[in-house]
């Protein structure tokens, strides 16, 4: 009897070391496959952030040339490495500074793509979730309020010219085109027309900070995916 209970003694305990250590095996191979998971996923969204960081540049770049032409237009000082940039570069348009407004769509399907699939479950780092949110909901909605704002004052300056200045306003966007020196010479003497310039140079100003605000948090979020997973 005692050697009947013996073996089966072993042989459950057997039985439950092989469960156990099959259990252990999985475990483990589902932990590696999750790190190998979120290591991937960090990876896509480091390179996204590249992306938006190339972007951004570009960005900044355009709408400092149409602020310089703002400022010129209003008498409002600038450095003289300002106008250095503004006339050394190719891209410099007068009639864009003034009569349009440089949209803001940096490239999100990467982060649309794990928001909507559920991947970004995945990503370890709570602080690298909070700041991503933070950038492409808060920062993405508050710059998006500030063009709305410089689509308020352009609509303003393009009704004011088209019906004071139509000439002026066909020479733009005709072969003549137009001259600083012109643009000029109707604010200095229209106040209405230079209360709404300095209403779209304030907006556009409000998106030279968002830019900078947008490239301080990918930063941060780099410095957190850039870290060891552990």
């Amino acid at each position: 009897m005692k050697k009947y209970f013996v073996r089966h003694f072993l042989e459950f305990v057997v039985i439950v070391l092989g469960i156990s250590v099959s259990f252990y095996i999985n475990e483990a191979k589902k932990t590696k496959e999750l790190n190998v998971l979120s290591e991937n996923i960090q990876e896509n969204i480091l390179n996204e952030i590249y992306d938006i960081e190339k972007y951004l540049q570009e960005r900044e770049l355009v709408l400092s040339d149409d602020i310089v032409i703002l400022k010129l237009i209003l008498n409002v000082g600038i450095s003289t490495d300002s106008l250095i940039q503004l006339y050394n570069s190719k891209d410099n348009n007068i009639a864009a500074a003034i009569f349009y407004f440089r949209g803001f769509k940096p490239p999100v399907s990467v982060y649309n793509s794990l928001v909507n699939d559920g991947s970004l479950m995945f990503v370890k780092s709570l602080k690298v979730k909070e700041r991503l949110d933070k950038i492409h909901n808060i920062d993405d909605y508050n710059f998006n309020q500030f063009i709305e704002g410089e689509k308020v004052a352009l609509n303003k300056i393009n009704n004011h010219i088209q019906t004071y200045y139509p000439t002026i306003y066909i020479n733009c966007f005709g072969i003549k085109g137009i001259q600083l020196e012109d643009i000029k010479k109707l604010v200095d003497n229209d106040l209405k027309l230079k209360a709404f310039l300095v209403e779209k140079l304030v907006s556009m100003n409000l998106k030279s900070e968002g830019i900078k605000n947008y490239k301080d948090s990918l930063e941060k979020v780099k410095g957190f995916l850039l870290k060891p997973i552990t």
